[in-house]
């Protein structure tokens, strides 16, 4: 996750939504809290001009599904205006050969 500004961004949650991209079919989302957040990104505070790497796994359980993967990252940057970021959507293919 990139902070592209010069402010530190806390974060408030970071939401995954899931489609299988071949018939537009809603698979699943998912909310992460500030406190899973810190856990899983070393911190819920985001220096500017930084970015916090992670490697979170989803299961899924149809081999041979191309699906996208879309995030977005909401909270506030130290001078209180609330801001949400598109974090980006990322498509992929499933095999399991």
């Amino acid at each position: 996750v990139w902070n592209a500004s010069p402010r530190t961004f806390n974060v408030a949650s970071l939401y995954f939504d899931q489609h299988n991209a071949l018939e537009n079919e809603h698979r699943r989302d998912y909310t992460m809290g500030s406190d899973e957040f810190a856990y899983r990104f070393g911190t819920k505070a985001i220096p500017g001009y930084s970015m916090v790497e992670s490697a979170i796994c989803w299961t899924w359980d149809q081999p041979g599904i191309h699906f996208s993967l879309e995030a977005d990252l909401r909270g506030a940057h130290v001078n209180g205006v609330q801001t949400s970021y598109y974090a980006g959507r990322w498509q992929s293919y499933l095999n399991d050969k």
